[in-house]
């Protein structure tokens, strides 16, 4: 709720104010505000907001959260701080490693165990001999793909 501001009128007396009960309407509606903690206009403020004690209080909840966060440097979350640089999240000034779902086909340490990561599968143990036949045999990648998947 904004500030409501009591009528005065033009001069005293002149009955052009609010009439009492309207001007102590307002008056409690104000210091209802106040009392319940509802007074802090986010365009008005111009000083470092903070809690007089430490990790005592939360900005917003599980049910109540905050839409949309707007900050112009660094944000710091338990002694880390968080920042977008040319596009990039960095974490204490690094960017952090990323993970994510192999893509492709391949082959395990000893080159016998053709692993199919694109669809999922381990053909199976795959004889050297016969993975060069298939491969010297093979007339393009369509068709080195359908011969190692009849040999399963």
């Amino acid at each position: 709720m904004a500030k409501s501001l009591i009528n005065l009128g033009t001069s005293a007396n002149k009955g052009d104010g609010d009439p009492l009960r309207t001007a102590f309407t307002k008056i409690n509606n104000n210091f209802n505000e106040l009392y319940d903690g509802n007074f802090t206009d986010p365009d008005a403020i111009e000083s470092t907001v903070a809690p007089s004690t430490d990790g005592a209080y939360d900005l917003g909840s599980s049910s109540k959260r905050w839409a949309d966060l707007y900050v112009k440097d660094f944000i710091f979350l338990n002694g880390a701080s968080l920042e977008v640089a040319n596009g990039s999240l960095l974490v204490n000034g690094i960017t952090p490693p990323t993970t994510g779902d192999l893509k492709g086909s391949v082959f395990a340490d000893d080159s016998t165990i053709l692993v199919d990561a694109v669809n999922g599968i381990i053909p199976g143990y795959i004889k050297l001999e016969t993975l060069k036949t298939e491969v010297a045999a093979s007339s393009s990648f369509e068709d080195f793909q359908l011969r190692i998947s009849l040999l399963q």
